[in-house]
């Protein structure tokens, strides 16, 4: 059993199944307090001023999460940044890259123009959102100061998109944005490595907007966190998306195609994201019909070789197609030849109602309307 598989486990609400994994859980709870303990301090130096925030001369906007794993960000930030251009702005996503091979290094993985690198050097994510916006300026550095800074000088971006950045205190924002998974029960939540909190819930406190994705599939779990947030969190504005199955891309080729047009067809799933149970949902939503999955952790590489054997698995258990997740794609890509069985699901997000929309709207524009500060670039 893989650290990822016991990790599952252990966290939040999962059930541990031996005396030792109920021990380790017990072990865990401590160093949650003291995770949370490290996360405060570090967010205070910044607070009280004894560490200097980078001021920019333009609007941030951070996009983020409160917990690790999936949350349906990268089709947000997706959705954030097209908004972004309809309403005239000239918007730069600056991300950290998460699995890269240098995290430190920064890389222009799109300039606005061409994507430059694989997700090798970017990172899966930004090379995802690359493909996805096409003409939008995507920059993977872990100072993300340094990318935004390029992002203004050499293409003219008047508002960054921070990816990630809920944690990133020192690059100043004018609004943050977080992500919560409606699917997950909020309140069974514990703090890393308890659990999957990156920091304690009172941190929602910091946030501008709450996004509550998959919608669609939460029932009473979704019920029960709109229901929290305005119990204790009444002044902060909320809106519900669902996950929408938008179409099918070729792998082999980047064509895309209909949903119908594969209704009723049998899959072999393979998948590495934070929440494939919501994977799972959508490609039945998608119409396929899965006899055989294969999960992956987070992030995790998909070889050449692995593409091998995901393809003769496929045919072994007799599967019209070989179906990914684009960020499973985007890992793969350049390092592997597809099989032309090979499709990945493509995936939006949708707001629940026009009254979300609305909401999600205002609450952007106000935060767009702080001026930043105004200084000279350094």
């Amino acid at each position: 059993m893989s650290l990822h598989q016991i990790f599952q486990r252990l966290a939040d609400d999962g059930v541990p199944e031996t005396p030792w994994e109920q021990a380790l859980r017990g072990v865990l709870a401590p160093a949650g307090f003291l995770y949370g303990i490290g996360a405060a301090s570090a967010r205070h130096l910044y607070d009280l001023g004894i560490r200097k925030r980078t001021e920019l001369p333009v609007s941030v906007l951070s996009v983020g999460n409160i917990t690790l794993g999936g949350t349906g960000k990268t089709p947000f930030v997706a959705w954030l940044a097209r908004w972004l251009m309809e309403t005239g702005k000239s918007p730069a996503v600056v991300s950290r890259g998460y699995g890269r091979e240098d995290e430190a290094k920064l890389v222009v993985v799109h300039d606005g123009r061409r994507q430059r690198v694989s997700a090798k050097d970017g990172g899966d994510e930004p090379v995802l959102l690359a493909r996805l916006l096409r003409n939008v300026p995507i920059i993977s550095t872990s100072n993300r100061a340094d990318g935004a800074r390029l992002a203004m000088r050499r293409m003219n971006a008047d508002v960054i998109v921070l990816d990630d950045g809920f944690q990133h205190h020192r690059l100043a924002r004018q609004g943050d944005i977080v992500l919560l998974d409606a699917t997950r029960p909020l309140t069974k939540l514990s703090v890393f490595p308890r659990g999957t909190l990156r920091e304690p819930l009172s941190g929602l406190s910091r946030a501008h907007l709450i996004v509550l994705t998959r919608w669609n599939q939460a029932g009473r779990s979704g019920k029960a966190i709109a229901r929290w947030l305005r119990n204790n969190h009444p002044e902060l504005p909320f809106v519900r998306m669902t996950v929408v199955p938008d179409s099918f891309v070729h792998l082999e080729s980047g064509e895309t195609e209909r949903l119908s047009t594969r209704n009723g067809q049998t899959a072999l799933l393979v998948c590495g994201v934070g929440n494939p149970g919501s994977v799972v949902r959508s490609v039945r939503e998608a119409g396929l019909r899965i006899v055989a999955k294969k999960f992956l952790p987070d992030h995790a590489e998909i070889t050449p070789a692995m593409m091998k054997k995901f393809e003769a698995a496929r045919r072994s258990a007799g599967a019209d197609i070989l179906l990914m997740t684009e960020k499973d794609a985007a890992r793969a890509s350049g390092r592997a030849s597809f099989p032309a069985s090979a499709l990945a699901l493509r995936i939006r997000l949708a707001f629940a109602a026009r009254e979300d929309e609305e909401r999600a709207v205002r609450t952007l524009s106000a935060r767009l309307a702080v001026r930043p500060v105004r200084g000279l670039l350094r």
